[in-house]
C-alpha cells in the first residue's frame, strides 16, 4: 500500500471505525481480537484454520479432541466472523470457509494491537 492510500484510509476511514459502535462490539470478545491479531500477521486464512489457532490459544494438553475444534468452528462461523464482518474488519465467505482481513487503517490496527497486548500484559 502506498503512502497516499495509508494516508487517505487513515483521515477517511479511520474515523467511521472509531465512530462506529460494531467496532468496539467486534473487540469486546478476546477470541475476536486474537482472530484480528492473527490476521494481522497471516492477512487471510480458512475458517478450519481460525479454529486451529483458536483450540491453539486454548489448549492447555498437547492434542485437543476434534469436538472441541467443532465447537470452535461453529462459533467463528456463527458469531464471531458474522461480528468482525458487520463491523467492516474482514470479510469471509461462509461457503469458501475463506477469511480475508479487511485494508484498515494504521491507526485501527493500532488499536486492534494494544487491545492484544494489554491483554498479554
Amino acid at each position: 500500500m502506498g503512502k497516499e492510500s495509508s494516508d487517505e484510509l487513515e483521515e477517511v476511514v479511520a474515523p467511521a471505525y472509531f465512530a462506529d459502535n460494531e467496532f468496539y462490539r467486534a473487540l469486546a470478545a478476546r477470541p475476536r481480537r486474537r482472530l484480528l491479531g492473527y490476521l494481522l500477521e497471516a492477512e487471510t486464512s480458512t475458517i478450519w484454520g481460525l479454529a486451529n489457532v483458536l483450540c491453539g490459544w486454548e489448549a492447555t494438553e498437547p492434542m485437543i479432541g476434534p469436538e472441541r475444534h467443532e465447537q470452535f468452528r461453529m462459533a467463528l462461523t456463527h458469531s464471531h466472523l458474522p461480528c468482525l464482518a458487520d463491523a467492516g474488519l474482514l470479510q469471509y465467505d461462509r461457503e469458501e470457509g475463506t477469511v480475508e482481513l479487511a485494508d484498515l487503517p494504521p491507526s485501527v490496527r493500532d488499536v486492534i494491537h494494544r487491545g492484544i497486548a494489554a491483554e498479554q500484559a
